[in-house]
């Protein structure tokens, strides 16, 4: 059957080229894949973006109120 997106000259074959394959592979959760230097800088600087998150909140809501309070 010749559709949308398939030429007369494959519409005769069935199947795929690629095999399918899977492969299930255990992780250690124990062991880390970075070093624990690494590790560390990771957790301060999501320390830090949750700051930064948090600031960013409070001073979208103080300019909200301060809009609020001006009207």
């Amino acid at each position: 059957m010749v559709g949308i997106g398939r030429s007369a000259k494959n519409s005769y074959s069935k199947g795929t080229t690629m095999k399918k394959s899977s492969q299930i592979q255990s992780v250690d959760a124990s062991t880390s894949a970075v070093p624990e230097r690494v590790s560390v800088a990771m957790a301060e600087i999501a320390e830090n973006m949750g700051e930064g998150l948090l600031a960013l909140a409070v001073g979208a809501g103080l300019q909200v109120m301060a809009a609020l309070i001006r009207e």
